[in-house]
């Protein structure tokens, strides 16, 4: 009797190993109804902000939700300096040694939720995430230093584990090798039997992090949810040694047909010595014969635009794709670097033991760094010189640079009684408006005392002749 097939993780997810940034998005089916999520073993955000964001320009994809684990923050660490635009940051940092943390860059159009959590020998965060009043998922964000205690670790997450509800997450660094190439121990067979017992199971299949002997998969993108397509990827980029890890999952299948730009783009050339001559020896006497000046140079103008058309012809070319710099700091010369630093570190892995290779890697990165850190500072210095004269201007360039978000006006207006009574309804507020400037004149008049002076008494300083006539017209008072 034949056995059963075994369903495996490799079945259900489409797992891709290694995509060149740019490949992410055609790996990925990033739509309306679909979530995705990368995480980034950085080993120093302050170092490597710059590369962070190169990183998800080259990826062009913006992912709902970002885990970045290694941040290396401590007690002093200004978080606005690590603003992404278009999310917000939670993080959770050591405060009592250097090394560790976590912060995780969550889309400003998504709701969010924190929840403390602790694991032992960890940082962690979990996040509630919803939009428009639906929940979509919940991501358990960690980084474990492998000193922990790894019976402690797994004690706790049992714990947080059973806490969680469907549609959830557990992201980051866990320090546990899933590489079962590499005879995998008793404490990844506890680790997996754990996060198995829960329902969760591993969507990255290939390793995450290139050693010396031995390539080993520490990060992890866990799920509890069977979703109707899951897609998940390694990325071949050296921003530290992890590879950084995405995962995809449409939880609404899609409906609407992808339509796919032309590949033809068409413009028009003029042909600037047949429209001299055609100007030249164009009869110009009937605008000359016009005496109105504005018909005379609508005639000029149609007459003009005539000869262009005349002189000109439609060209049609394939596209090419072209640079597209979402940073304003990047320059296509950073980007050749950039494609250089890719090629050395192509060469560098497929010789780990050429010492004069891994050399030339590591100072071509390390000046690489160096460029993307003086774009960014003599981008933003210059900017800001040009605005040090308006303060407006030299606010709106701070705040953007910070990522500061404006407060939503409030446009209910609330209204107080003298009797303390709040007036919340806007109709009854308009009403409360129109009855105080409809009674306000008769009540300060009945405060004037008599007089019998005149109002001409009140300008005997003034020449009168001098002094423009008006009128009031009579208006009535209308009141509910």
């Amino acid at each position: 009797m034949a056995e059963t097939p075994t369903l495996t993780n490799h079945d259900i997810v489409s797992h891709f190993s290694k995509l060149k940034p740019g490949n992410v998005k055609f790996k990925l089916n990033n739509g309306a109804d679909s979530f995705s999520i990368l995480h980034l073993n950085v080993r120093s955000l302050n170092d490597k902000m710059g590369q962070l964001e190169v990183l998800l320009d080259e990826i062009d994809i913006q992912f709902h939700c970002i885990v970045i684990t290694e941040t290396w923050f401590d007690n002093h660490t200004f978080i606005g300096k690590f603003s992404l635009s278009g999310y917000n940051v939670f993080h959770n940092s050591r405060s009592d040694k250097n090394g560790g943390g976590v912060a995780v860059y969550v889309c400003d159009r998504l709701d969010v939720r924190e929840t403390a959590v602790r694991l032992e020998g960890c940082e962690s965060l979990l996040l509630q995430l919803g939009e428009s009043g639906r929940e979509l998922c919940s991501v358990l964000a960690v980084y474990r230093a492998p000193s922990g205690s790894l019976p402690a670790f797994l004690s706790d997450l049992s714990r947080v584990l059973s806490g969680l509800p469907s549609s959830s997450f557990v992201v980051g660094d866990i320090n546990i090798d899933l590489n079962f190439e590499n005879s995998c121990d008793a404490n990844s067979e506890n680790y997996l039997n754990l996060m198995s017992k829960n329902g969760f199971f591993n969507t990255i299949h290939t390793p995450t992090r290139i050693g010396a002997y031995k390539d080993s998969i520490l990060d992890h993108i866990m799920t509890n949810k069977l979703f109707s397509s899951m897609t998940s990827c390694t990325i071949d980029y050296d921003i530290s040694d992890h590879f950084p890890t995405c995962f995809f999952f449409v939880y609404k299948q899609m409906t609407r047909k992808q339509t796919s730009p032309s590949s033809a783009v068409s413009y028009t050339k003029i042909n600037y010595q047949l429209l001299q001559e055609n100007v030249k020896n164009f009869n110009w006497t009937q605008i000359y014969e016009i005496s109105d000046t504005n018909s005379a140079f609508e005639m000029f103008l149609d007459k003009f635009t005539k000869l262009i058309e005349d002189s000109s012809r439609k060209i049609s070319v394939r596209s090419q794709r072209k640079l597209s710099f979402k940073k304003p700091w990047m320059t296509s010369e950073l980007f050749k670097l950039r494609e250089k630093r890719t090629k050395l570190h192509i060469q560098a892995k497929r010789e780990p033991f050429n010492k004069k290779l891994q050399e030339n890697y590591k100072s071509f990165r390390n000046f690489m760094t160096c460029q993307i850190n003086n774009a960014k500072k003599n981008y933003y210095k210059n900017e800001f010189s040009n605005c040090k004269t308006n303060q407006n201007e030299k606010w709106r360039f701070i705040n953007e640079v910070l990522n500061r978000k404006k407060p939503l006006k409030e446009n209910t207006i609330i209204l107080q009684k003298n009797s303390g009574e709040l007036i919340e309804n806007q109709y009854d507020v308009a009403n409360s408006f129109n009855m105080f400037f409809t009674k306000i004149g008769t009540e300060l008049a009945s405060n004037i005392s008599p007089t019998n002076s005149i109002p001409e008494d009140y300008f005997k300083d003034i020449d009168l002749n001098l002094v423009l006539t008006f009128n009031f017209e009579p208006i009535d008072t209308v009141s509910n």
